[in-house]
């Protein structure tokens, strides 16, 4: 189970990287550089081939990543059991890919049409209708990491108070003394499996 919780978190944060990373090098890399081609047939036509072979990975990449996060909620223990984070990260998740849906068959896809009957006008403006809602689902992607990294935190914080918060008079060493057998008891077995816990969430 923890390998599979591993493999999946894995496809998870690449899917990531490939889709947010996409978009960040898009707006602050390419854009600025094909800006400073004076004529707009080469600036345009070179732009909408870009952005069509970006599209076509990024919805790889957002598959990868809704079917590896919903997997790994399963393999955690279900939506119930999921921590706040989780359903804010999916909710984020689902508006980002609804406005990627919108910006691959809307203005990308006018922008394409422009280009192919050289209406340059036309690609231009919907070109700059795809920069601004880029820009906005790059800032939704940020977000959604800052709450992975502090909802993740703040989920393992509670996982090791509620470890240590087990009913028992008294705590016994898990470490022997030396010259002293050592003995790892049922409250202990607990203890150490709901911290270990904390670490993997498949772990269980």
């Amino acid at each position: 189970m923890r390998i599979v919780y591993t493999t999946l978190l894995f496809a998870h944060v690449l899917g990531v990287v490939v889709w947010v990373g996409g978009m960040f090098v898009l707006h602050f890399a390419v854009r600025p550089s094909a800006a400073r081609l004076q004529e707009a047939p080469v600036r345009l036509t070179f732009l909408s081939s870009t952005l069509g072979r970006f599209m076509s990975w990024a919805a790889l990449a957002i598959v990868v990543v809704l079917a590896s996060g919903v997997a790994m909620i399963l393999v955690s223990g279900g939506f119930r059991n999921a921590h706040l984070s989780v359903h804010l990260m999916l909710a984020v998740g689902l508006v980002m890919m609804a406005l990627y849906l919108h910006i691959r068959f809307a203005p990308f896809k006018r922008m394409r049409a422009a280009v192919m009957v050289a209406d340059w006008t036309a690609a231009g403006a919907n070109l700059d209708l795809v920069r601004k809602m880029v820009l906005i689902n790059l800032v939704l992607g940020f977000v959604t990491i800052a709450i992975a990294t502090i909802g993740r935190s703040a989920d393992i914080q509670s996982r090791v108070a509620d470890a240590w918060s087990l009913p028992s008079p008294r705590r016994i060493s898990v470490i022997p003394r030396v010259g002293e057998a050592s003995h790892v008891g049922p409250y202990n077995r607990s203890l150490v499996i709901r911290l270990l816990s904390c670490l993997n969430p498949s772990i269980n």
